[in-house]
């Protein structure tokens, strides 16, 4: 967590921000469906993402949708 962070905001997560970021991704994650592996020849050739991977993105996108990218001019 401290990694996304640092990348998105150039500082350290305060606690409660660590905090509730990994709730999120920790319920997100148990709330998501399991994926089923694609069939051959079909899907990504990168192979299954688990559901930490996916609550993990869904997270970033969250996080960069903030008001710390808001651009006022």
């Amino acid at each position: 967590m401290d990694r996304v962070w640092r990348l998105l905001f150039a500082r350290p997560p305060k606690p409660a921000d660590a905090e509730r970021s990994l709730k999120f991704v920790r319920d997100l994650g148990a709330s998501l469906p399991v994926q089923q592996k694609p069939a051959a020849g079909k899907g990504s050739a990168g192979g299954e993402v688990s559901n930490e991977e996916r609550a993990l993105a869904a997270l970033c996108q969250v996080l960069m949708g903030s008001n710390r990218f808001l651009y006022l001019d």
